[in-house]
């Protein structure tokens, strides 16, 4: 287990899964770790929160979203909510991104 999260740790912000976990554990000398094995360790340290999914907007769908708005030839704001946690920001198009909380919740959201 202790293995398992150093390696996770090492590979903060990369996608990883438990094939690749498991292929890691084999090429540094562990033989029979299985990928069974591996997500049922994770799906344990997600429960005693050791460790949490960090999920990612899939950037296809928002580079459709995106590219939807821009060719819009009009001067009104546009505004793209994500139902992840990210700071308020926008992008080279001038299209505000922002996630659904700050939406909902801050009455001058659409001033930002």
């Amino acid at each position: 287990m202790d293995i398992l999260v150093n390696i996770l740790a090492s590979s903060v912000g990369s996608n990883t899964n438990p094939n690749k976990l498991a292929n890691t554990f084999v090429s540094n000398g562990y033989k029979g770790v299985s990928n069974k094995a591996i997500a049922t360790y994770i799906d344990c340290l997600i429960d005693a929160f050791l460790i949490s999914k960090a999920s990612r907007p899939d950037l296809k769908k928002m580079n459709q979203e995106q590219a939807s708005l821009v060719k819009i030839p009009d001067s009104f704001k546009k505004i793209i909510v994500v139902a992840h946690e990210t700071s308020l920001w926008r992008n080279e198009h001038g299209i505000t991104i922002m996630n659904i909380y700050d939406f909902l919740l801050d009455k001058d959201s659409l001033e930002h």
